[in-house]
């Protein structure tokens, strides 16, 4: 039970500071994102929405996540003070944590609910007895709090604040008449059609058409890949990464040998990396739009 209580406590500081990530989504793991899935689902279906308060500590540093960072640090010291038996020191943790909790649960008015005060208040007497059992329940009273507050909100405040949004992404294209066009429309006009359309016509056999859609998904891959790199500063990036690019280029020369079968393996193949890209980014562009109509 007690080594329960302290992964569920320790889980939310790890929750909390893996917001830090969000703008390296190379590094997101698809569970992640079918949690976040998961929560914004939840959060619709309960019509909940961002408070407009909210936005003041987003306007320039992410001013309200630096908050959540010094209140999960804290209630990290609490833990780690405890575990090593350091009863002197437990004290000025919980001093560092109450500060936080009290000064955070006034910044945003409409979430001053998800704050209990009188199970920290429970907190601090426990600490002052020294029972180990009071201060785990009662660490894990306050847990709670924060947990119940992170399935609400924590995924719209993700997706509004954390991820960039596509709408301000622009694509290169392959016709001179149109030559950039927002990364929606680049992809549903260009990419997409190109990508299926050499499936298709490798189905058909039409192995020219074949060709000419093969070289059009692959020029506006490369288009895509240089678009990334409006978030992802950093290589490698995961879905345009060398190993995709190579699988492109197998299934050009496949098509061009005339290897029908193996070249609808490899395009699947390739699907497989696109469909991966697109569970991590779409749903949270889909609750921020959402979110922008409120």
């Amino acid at each position: 039970m007690k080594t329960k209580n302290l992964v569920l406590i320790a889980a939310i500081v790890i929750l909390v500071a893996s917001l830090g990530c969000l703008n390296k989504t190379e590094k997101i793991s698809l569970e992640t994102n079918a949690q976040i899935s998961e929560n914004i689902t939840d959060s619709v279906q309960q019509g909940n929405k961002l408070p407009r308060s909210i936005g003041q500590y987003y306007q320039k540093d992410p001013v309200y996540l630096f908050k959540m960072w010094e209140l999960g640090g804290a209630m990290m010291g609490i833990v780690t003070d405890f575990q090593q038996k350091d009863m002197d020191n437990i004290k000025k943790s919980f001093g560092a944590f109450s500060k936080s909790y009290i000064d955070s649960s006034s910044m945003v008015p409409e979430w001053t609910e998800y704050y209990d005060l009188a199970a920290l208040n429970k907190l601090e007497m426990a600490l002052e007895s020294g029972i180990p059992g009071d201060i785990f329940s009662s660490l894990d009273e306050v847990g709670k709090t924060c947990i119940n507050c992170h399935k609400d909100t924590k995924a719209m405040v993700w997706a509004k604040y954390h991820w960039k949004d596509f709408k301000t992404i622009n694509m290169s294209t392959i016709n001179p008449e149109e030559p950039e066009l927002p990364w929606a429309i680049a992809k549903m006009k260009y990419m997409a059609p190109s990508f299926d359309g050499t499936i298709v016509n490798i189905q058909e056999r039409q192995q020219k058409n074949a060709t000419d859609s093969w070289n059009q998904f692959n020029a506006m891959f490369f288009n895509m890949e240089k678009a990334c790199a409006g978030c992802h500063k950093e290589s490698p990036r995961s879905y345009v990464s060398q190993d995709v690019k190579s699988l492109i280029s197998t299934a050009g020369k496949q098509i061009n040998e005339g290897d029908m079968d193996l070249a609808e393996k490899t395009m699947k193949q390739i699907g497989d990396s696109c469909y991966k890209c697109h569970i991590i980014h779409e749903p949270a562009q889909r609750i921020r739009e959402s979110l922008d109509e409120q």
